[in-house]
């Protein structure tokens, strides 16, 4: 027992000595290696923001551009199927709205080229809507607050323009709108519009499978100064950087001579004396960085 003892010493012992010189070169490349400049770190774009950040401004006004195009189609699509159970017309009332370029001639009950420019008018005020209400609330509203205040100032905005605006500007639709179907169609704009925040930019794919925090600064800059990352170069140092020698016993620590697995004895003297007058073999991977071969340290005779 003490003869395995020993012998699992000698190879902690043996190992650790293999394995300084690589820890000297590594300690004398990154001594050598100046500090990089943090502002010249160059982060890649796949890593996210940290959460709780404020929305841009120009990011909440593109969601509520979206946002808004989904309400108006939808609203739409329910004034249309009011519309038509009451025997109206699926576009009658974006025929109304055309009224603004063609007068009375603009009023049919089906679709025609006439149609089209109140299609468009209906677009381009409601979105223009959902961009102003996105840019103005933002992430500032939980989401039953935002879809509460989406619903009050979709229905401010119906009672301000079929009320007052469209009275002075567009007489016909102020005359012969539906005022139930419009008020549930702009409830439906408000509940769409209140969705506004699932239309943020969000990480690019690549990023889905990297973690947030697995990139930062500090490690950027622990990854650039460190010898590993940069390729060997043997006319600078005059040899690559040397691997640890391959070693069929693993190293054992002082705390884990107990559970170290036997060595297996030599068979006799003879052999022992031959494997100490015989040089040790050298690889390519024993060298140092200047050259030199490593010193081998032999191994004492068993004691008898």
């Amino acid at each position: 027992m003490d003869d395995t003892t020993e012998a699992s010493q000698h190879a902690t012992v043996s190992g650790r000595e293999h394995i300084e010189p690589f820890t000297e070169f590594i300690e004398d490349r990154a001594a050598q290696t100046p500090p990089p400049d943090p502002a010249s770190i160059d982060v890649p774009s796949s890593v996210t923001a940290p959460a709780g950040l404020p929305i841009a401004p120009i990011d909440a006004a593109f969601a509520g551009l979206q946002a808004g195009m989904i309400g108006v189609l939808c609203m739409l699509a329910w004034l249309g199927i009011d519309a038509s159970l009451d025997r109206r017309g699926f576009w009658r009332d974006e025929n109304l709205f055309s009224t603004l370029f063609y007068g009375s001639d603009a009023i049919r009950p089906g679709f025609t080229v006439k149609t089209i420019p109140g299609v468009a008018l209906y677009l381009a005020l409601y979105c223009l809507l959902g961009l102003a209400f996105a840019y103005l609330v933002r992430d500032r509203l939980r989401p039953f607050r935002r879809l509460l205040f989406a619903c009050i100032f979709s229905l401010g905005w119906f009672y301000l323009s079929f009320h007052f605006l469209w009275k002075s500007a567009m007489p016909l639709v102020y005359l012969l709108y539906a005022d139930r179907p419009m008020v549930v169609g702009h409830l439906i704009f408000g509940a769409c519009l209140a969705g506004f925040p699932g239309f943020f930019p969000g990480p690019p794919p690549s990023a889905a499978s990297t973690p947030p925090s697995t990139l930062t600064p500090d490690s950027a800059a622990f990854a650039s100064t460190s010898p590993q990352s940069e390729p060997s170069n043997p006319g600078e140092h005059g040899a690559e950087i040397p691997s640890p020698p391959p070693t069929s016993q693993a190293l054992i620590s002082p705390d884990s001579e107990s559970e170290a697995p036997p060595l297996p004895a030599p068979k006799s003297a003879a052999i022992m004396e031959h494997s100490q007058t015989q040089p040790p073999s050298v690889t390519p991977n024993d060298l140092h960085a200047d050259g030199a071969v490593p010193p081998v340290q032999p191994i004492p005779p068993r004691a008898e």
